[in-house]
């Protein structure tokens, strides 16, 4: 659950700043990001665990000196550093936020989980599955992705106008 939690915050960045805080359109494509867990038994039960994770978490965002960030994220990347040992398989993922961008972190999941593929930078979905099972917070699991500088904060929808919105 709490990476979902995580999910849900890095989502909501990553949509408010790609559309300019509501003032654009997002593509329906996988350049904009998809997820999907496999770990619940129905559609249901994924409605009601995404459900959940984005109300408790509701108008957190990620931000560096009170600006969005683009918290980038993606499944797991076998692009750099990949390799297996036993259940266990590691990659690099890049630090995104100004204060150490760029700075490389080690990323686990589990092979049986079917890694998919990715960028390697901000956070990994199945990296953020594999802290949770570990006992991470969702604040955690962002803090192990993101820059040190890069702080959860609330967003205010109030003055945010979506009259020019085309959906």
């Amino acid at each position: 659950y709490t990476a979902l939690q995580a999910n849900a915050i890095a989502i909501r960045t990553y949509a408010l700043k790609v559309t300019a805080e509501g003032t654009k359109p997002i593509s329906n494509s996988t350049s904009n990001q998809v997820f999907t867990d496999k770990f619940f038994k129905s559609e249901a039960e994924k409605y009601v665990a995404a459900r959940n994770a984005a109300l408790s978490t509701a108008s957190q965002v990620l931000t560096e000196n009170n600006q969005l960030i683009m918290s980038e994220y993606s499944s797991f990347s076998k692009n750099v550093n990949y390799r297996c040992e036993g259940e266990l398989c590691y990659t690099s993922y890049e630090k995104i936020g100004s204060k150490n961008s760029g700075t490389l972190h080690t990323v686990i999941a589990k092979k049986s989980w079917g890694l998919a593929g990715g960028h390697n930078r901000g956070m990994s979905q199945w990296g953020a599955l594999y802290l949770a099972a570990n006992g991470y917070t969702y604040k955690q699991i962002l803090a192990d992705f993101y820059a040190e500088n890069v702080v959860i904060a609330n967003y205010d929808y109030s003055y945010k106008s979506t009259d020019n919105v085309i959906l």
